[in-house]
């Protein structure tokens, strides 16, 4: 669709202006002008903002309950406070329902701005070393990968990624013997 262009300066004859913080302090705090993104940056660069948006106002209610269970540990004396439960419970409900809000939020936004059903075609890089094969059956173009090569780059990230993770748990073992270690020798005093 053909968009006019706007200026990101001046929005033509709609003033961009915001409450003055006498009359309303918090209003717009959390709004962003994702209509004036979308029409100057594009629709994906606005839905990252909307993205932003929606976890940044969504992130509220864990941050003030995770405060309260914070403080509920430090009083107690103790890390194992029976609000932690609670508080990963809440998580655990938090956490699909953010999706869903999210889900529902881009769906809306895409419909406003008419790429409901837009689908991304992918290039072929230039340094893509293949071949190109057309499908039977859709005929459009599709690149063909080596399989060998394919499986060689895999077997390769599989031993790097294992090792570092073999790495790490050395590393995690023997901090924990060093501490055992440690505090043996304290008792022991």
């Amino acid at each position: 669709s053909v968009r006019p262009s706007v200026d990101p300066i001046s929005t033509g004859s709609r003033p961009l202006t915001r409450p003055t913080a006498t009359r309303q302090p918090l209003a717009g705090m959390f709004e962003q002008p994702l209509d004036l993104v979308a029409s100057y940056f594009g629709e994906t660069v606005a839905l990252y903002f909307a993205g932003l948006e929606c976890y940044a106002l969504w992130l509220i209610p864990p941050s003030i309950l995770g405060l309260g269970v914070f403080y509920l540990q430090v009083q107690a004396g103790r890390v194992d406070h029976p609000a932690c439960c609670l508080y990963g419970i809440f998580i655990s409900a938090w956490a699909p329902m953010l999706l869903v809000k999210w889900r529902r939020r881009a769906s809306e936004l895409s419909y406003r701005w008419g790429v409901l059903d837009y689908e991304v075609e992918e290039t072929v890089r230039p340094q893509f070393k293949g071949s190109r094969t057309q499908d039977p059956f859709s005929g459009e173009w599709t690149a063909k990968k080596n399989k060998w090569l394919q499986f060689c780059t895999y077997l390769c990230s599989v031993v790097v990624v294992s090792a570092a993770v073999g790495v790490m748990l050395t590393v995690m073992g023997l901090m924990y013997r060093g501490r055992d270690y440690a505090t043996s020798e304290r008792d022991k005093e």
